[in-house]
């Protein structure tokens, strides 16, 4: 027969394992375990409970990597197809291009600890990037929202107001340079008042338990900071929304309405004051005009929407909690119900907030044929991806970029030629070129769209 187990008396003590001392000895202090073998059992399956993730967390975790990847990958593909192409360097996208950017940062520096912080409630990271990471996702989100609001003041400047108009690439370099500026300048705040804070979660074997949190502390509960928040929701969200929602109005009130724009008005003009015989192919390229700006305006628009519902949540929670509407995560009680409720809110907010940053490159696949085209040639060594060939055989009712070149001569016997393209996207000529023909041949005639950005 084997040996009797020892007697698991208060007194009992195992050769193999040393009793903890009083006050630390749960046999001693707290009588809930009859050995130290127990406790050691209760405390490795307590720290299986709360360290590793359990059946939510798994979910959450993996749901954000796939807006890591995506968020990254998508953002990367957008400045790659943009910068490698010429003929995609338009104002609009050099915008969105500023977008991708604070996008890819946003994904590379702020998400990873947010799913940590989300899942554990507690902040790992100390407290120089307590003051740096969140200020960044501030700012990043003010980039976003003040480029928005760029690209629909463009839109609208370069459809209802061409005469008004004039795109020079110093300006644009300009404007997202002050964005920056302003972004860093309007969220200092959140880079100085930032710090750490203990909170008590609760007791184990009646112990303490202490969680870290990062958290607004300098100014925690003043008017100034009450003021703050709320202007900063205004400055970053209200107002831009308001003026993106006028100038999309106003240009889809010019393109859908069939109020001709004033550059489609010149050209008509010029059209019958040089005696073109043929108006249908000028009526042809406005409508292919339209059409290609409708198409822009369609995707912009599903992007502030997008930007609008998904950054909505993050900026309520986030101002009703400095009105004192709640108190911060790491003051709820784990097993208060509304406690839990506000948490989930939270973690939704948060992840919507992150979604917004790798869905834009999705919308340019869906609603731009020319960003799709560019995503589909960079995954042109994948076997599962084809790229169309876009040279098609004249004859082929697939052929789509004809041209008609119509030589004709002109009084000096200098042979001009009659460019027409019946194709639905912009022809882009560079202005050093322009200048070149112009004074090689001052009678040779040349047709050069606008600069009107195409999907």
């Amino acid at each position: 027969m084997g040996s009797e187990p020892p007697d698991p008396g208060p007194n009992n003590s195992n050769p193999n394992f040393p009793p903890l001392e009083s006050p630390f000895s749960p046999t001693e202090s707290t009588g809930l375990f009859d050995t130290d073998e127990e406790y050691v059992d209760y405390l490795h399956d307590l720290m299986q409970r709360v360290v590793m993730p359990n059946a939510h967390e798994w979910f959450l975790i993996s749901v954000y990597a796939i807006v890591f990847v995506t968020g990254l990958v998508g953002n990367l593909l957008v400045c790659f197809a943009v910068l490698k192409n010429e003929h995609m360097r338009t104002v609009t996208n050099y915008y969105i291009v500023n977008m991708a950017v604070a996008d890819v940062l946003v994904v590379l520096l702020c998400l990873p600890p947010n799913v940590i912080v989300d899942t554990t409630e507690t902040w790992f990271f100390g407290a120089m990037a307590c003051h740096i990471l969140p200020y960044f996702q501030e700012v990043s989100l003010s980039v976003s929202v003040y480029t928005l609001a760029a690209i629909a003041v463009d839109r609208y400047l370069a459809i209802c107001r061409p005469l008004k108009f004039h795109i020079r690439a110093s300006r644009t370099l300009f404007i997202v340079a002050a964005i920056w500026i302003l972004s860093f300048a309007i969220m200092a705040p959140q880079a100085v008042f930032y710090g750490l804070e203990t909170h008590l979660a609760g007791e184990i074997i009646g112990k303490p338990v202490w969680m870290t949190q990062c958290l607004e502390k300098g100014w925690s509960g003043t008017t100034w900071q009450r003021i703050y928040h709320i202007a900063k929701v205004i400055v970053t969200y209200i107002f831009p929304l308001v003026l993106m929602g006028v100038a999309y109005a106003l240009v889809c009130r010019r393109l859908w309405s069939g109020i001709p724009t004033d550059e489609t008005q010149r050209h008509e003009a010029g059209g019958r004051s040089a005696g073109h015989s043929k108006p249908t192919v000028i009526n042809k390229s406005t409508e292919t005009q339209l059409e290609s700006r409708r198409k822009v305006a369609r995707m912009l628009i599903v992007v502030v929407v997008m930007f609008a519902i998904c950054n909505l949540p993050t900026h309520v929670l986030n101002l009703i909690r400095h009105m004192e509407g709640f108190k911060p995560k790491g003051d709820m009680d784990p097993h208060d119900n509304g406690g839990d409720g506000l948490l989930v809110a939270f973690v939704i907010a948060h992840f919507m907030t992150y979604f917004n940053n790798a869905i834009n490159p999705i919308i340019y696949n869906f609603l731009s044929a020319r960003f799709r085209k560019e995503f589909q040639r960079a995954f042109s060594c994948c076997p599962c991806v084809s790229v169309p060939d876009r040279r098609k055989r004249p004859g082929s009712a697939s052929y789509h970029r004809c041209r008609d070149f119509t030589a004709r001569s002109g009084n000096n016997g200098v042979s001009q030629t009659d460019y027409r393209s019946h194709d639905h996207s912009t022809e882009y000529l560079q202005l050093s070129k322009l200048g070149k023909m112009n004074g090689a041949n001052n009678n040779s005639t040349l047709a050069v769209k606008s600069g009107v950005p195409t999907v």
